[in-house]
């Protein structure tokens, strides 16, 4: 899935309203979104990431690879569940953050790797935010630039982190929270 566009979300995919996307292998790359989820975009949705690459993705917002979001309908929210497993994220480029955003999302991460992206602004590698919980536990989050805060892993916004493993390493940024 190359070199697509979005005016909104989801520049190469837009995964909505409880559907499952599991990609093993190939590529997801150089798609660009004019707001979040260069590469894919999850509303209220699961994903399994086990292999292949994200790659080259631009979003102007948040998520240049892929972002997570919920939704809510007659007061039941739908959150998303995201799974990296396997598989290479590298050279997305983000407006505002991080290759990978999530919000009011359930992110396991226990292999792959999010490797040299580049945000304009805050958390280049993961921003994990509203109310989501990660769980880290292989892998690695290692040479992600950000312009101003958090280059590796920013967790924010009453998110939790239980990090029992993985690697998060070489993440500049010009002020505070370069790891984590």
């Amino acid at each position: 899935i190359t070199k697509n566009a979005a005016a909104t979300d989801g520049g190469g995919l837009y995964i909505s309203y409880t559907a499952t996307l599991a990609v093993n292998d190939g590529e997801i790359s150089d798609n660009t979104a004019q707001n979040d989820g260069g590469g894919i975009f999850l509303l209220g949705s699961d994903a399994i990431i086990d292999g292949g690459k994200l790659t080259g993705n631009y979003a102007k917002h948040y998520g240049a690879a892929l972002r997570a979001f919920a939704y809510t309908v007659d007061d039941v929210q739908y959150t998303s569940k995201l799974q990296i497993k396997n598989g290479t994220i590298s050279g997305n480029t983000a407006g505002d953050s991080a290759a990978v955003a999530v919000s009011t999302t359930k992110l396991t991460m226990s292999g792959g790797s999010v490797i040299g992206n580049t945000a304009h602004k805050n958390a280049a590698g993961v921003l994990v935010m509203s109310n989501s919980e990660m769980t880290f536990s292989g892998g690695s989050i290692s040479y992600n630039t950000a312009a101003e805060l958090n280059g590796g892993l920013f967790i924010s916004s009453r998110s939790k982190l239980t990090m029992t493993g993985g690697i998060v390493s070489h993440n500049p940024c010009k002020n505070t929270g370069a790891g984590v």
